[in-house]
């Protein structure tokens, strides 16, 4: 409830940088600390991930719960065709990473589980 509350009373604007940012504030806000567990609350875990995504605009946005950047994949700029082949992101333990990642995709096989 808390964060559907903080949803309706962020600033209707066009503009995709601060509807961005708001979305964000609000999962930040109501994102499971990092830290230990809580042995009385053994279903909850800490948050790792935030994501966000523009559906209009095709950009996926997220951020890691260890690091103060967000990250961004421009979708429309990727290739997506038949043959075009599996491409990867070394997200985990990449401090390098800072807005758009588009250029550090890098050709990768299938996962084997996924894989026919």
């Amino acid at each position: 409830m808390r964060a559907s509350d903080y949803l309706e009373k962020l600033p209707q604007t066009t503009d995709r940088r601060q509807v961005v940012a708001g979305v964000f504030s609000v999962m930040r806000n109501v994102s499971v600390p990092w830290g230990q567990a809580d042995p009385d609350h053994p279903n909850l875990a800490p948050t790792y991930w935030r994501t966000v995504i523009d559906q209009r605009h095709r950009v996926y946005y997220f951020e890691s719960a260890l690091s103060p950047n967000i990250v961004w994949v421009d979708l429309k700029a990727l290739d997506f065709s038949p043959g075009s082949g599996g491409r990867r992101v070394r997200v985990e333990g990449n401090d390098a990473l800072i807005g758009n990642i588009n250029a550090n995709f890098e050709p990768s096989e299938p996962i084997a589980y996924l894989a026919p």
